[in-house]
């Protein structure tokens, strides 16, 4: 177990110890658990039309834009908990999520 200790730094709070422990195995393993699964659902997201829809052309556009929108929307909840301003930080996740998607795909075409 590894102990961590230091000193209180606000303004106003005095100065004090406290002690952060190390993850447990139990909770690691779910933390672990909790990304795979984050994982699998969000692999979902842009395969879903796939099976779906019959056209594949069809589905390649409403993945696109299913996928677009799940960034815009990963990216502001993101922005609410680490900055002052969702709405960049949404356009942000989707700018690079979207080179990323485009990246992959161009490379795929190319290997094909």
């Amino acid at each position: 177990m590894l102990t961590v200790r230091g000193q209180q730094g606000e303004a106003g709070q005095g100065s004090g110890e406290w002690d952060a422990q190390c993850l447990s195995s139990e909770r690691a393993s779910r933390s672990a658990l909790t990304i795979a699964g984050s994982y699998i659902a969000g692999g979902m997201i842009p395969l879903a039309p796939y099976s779906c829809l019959r056209s594949i052309h069809s589905a390649l556009i409403v993945s696109v834009i299913v996928t677009l929108l799940a960034l815009l929307v990963f990216g502001y909840i993101k922005g609410r908990f680490t900055v002052k301003t969702p709405i960049r930080s949404a356009w942000q996740t989707v700018v690079v999520g979207g080179l990323a998607a485009t990246a992959a795909f161009v490379l795929a075409k190319m290997i094909s």
